[in-house]
């Protein structure tokens, strides 16, 4: 529903020489502070360093009481530059199109909802990645799947007694305690990855309903080995950072019932003064 990004962004000074090299083979560290050390990626405390905003943003974005449902994919997106192998150095898509983008801001003001709780196996990629007469489909993501990989995904832990034990990495990143046998998952703020990205969303003047769950994700954990898999693919073109996203999960205070309620009952279009108490975490 609201996607912001800048022109502007920093272009590959370097090609890679390895078959798969790192990031910093391709694209610079964009923003540095006024003491030359770098500045941090998705950090909201860059809202308060006057040099980042007066040197590096380009674009800035004031949303103000409002209710966000029903986006394609996730409601409020904060894009990037990918600069992955495939955009720095190959014949078949190009050279020098690996670049970091300089970041925008986001200020969220007043009564900011996101009403975004969606069927799992409804999320697809057309709003990403637009498939005409045939063209590029070998880059079709089956969004679904994804989510359902990550939610699989794994940490190492111990249990009450010491033992080691493996717990979600995500936990109730998918919703199913509906009563309809179905599958949700919320979309709420992603950051997109591949590139750097140090954009930020300032939520002192709106506290969302609860506070979102943030997960960092990096396309590598779920890239295929093989080279013709659309994910090892998107993961050539985009690079090698991670994406980042403020989800509700279904422990939330504001879960997939609640948004059916209010939706429902209209009272998620009342406009609400709302003392600020905190942000994103």
């Amino acid at each position: 529903l609201l996607k912001i990004g800048s022109n502007r962004a920093v272009r590959a000074e370097n090609v890679y020489k390895d078959d798969i090299p790192g990031a910093d083979d391709v694209a610079p560290k964009l923003p540095t502070k006024a003491d030359g050390t770098a500045y941090k990626l998705f950090d909201e405390s860059n809202k308060n360093d006057p040099y980042f905003y007066d040197n590096y943003v380009i674009t800035d974005v004031t949303l103000k009481n409002s209710v966000l449902t029903e986006s394609g994919i996730f409601a409020i997106a904060m894009d990037t530059h990918f600069n992955g192998y495939l955009l720095a150095d190959n014949d078949l898509i190009g050279r020098g199109l690996a670049s970091n983008a300089f970041p925008s801001v986001l200020r969220l003001e007043g009564d900011v909802k996101i009403y975004d709780w969606k069927e799992l196996d409804k999320v697809n990629s057309e709003t990403l990645i637009e498939i005409k007469d045939g063209q590029f489909t070998r880059f079709q993501l089956n969004l679904a799947e994804m989510v359902r990989k990550v939610a699989a995904l794994t940490v190492d832990s111990k249990d009450e007694f010491g033992n080691d034990i493996k717990v979600p990495q995500f936990p109730g990143i998918i919703s199913t305690n509906n009563g309809d046998g179905k599958e949700y998952v919320h979309a709420g703020i992603v950051f997109y990855g591949g590139g750097e990205n140090y954009s930020y969303v300032d939520t002192s003047k709106a506290p969302l309903p609860s506070k979102m769950s943030n997960y960092k994700m990096n396309l590598s954990v779920l890239a295929e080995t093989e080279v013709d898999d659309p994910l090892k693919i998107l993961q050539l073109a985009a690079g090698e950072e991670s994406f980042s996203f403020y989800m509700y999960n279904e422990n939330s205070d504001f879960n997939y019932q609640k948004q059916q309620t209010e939706l429902a009952d209209k009272s998620a279009f009342e406009v609400k003064p709302i003392i600020p108490e905190y942000g994103l975490d």
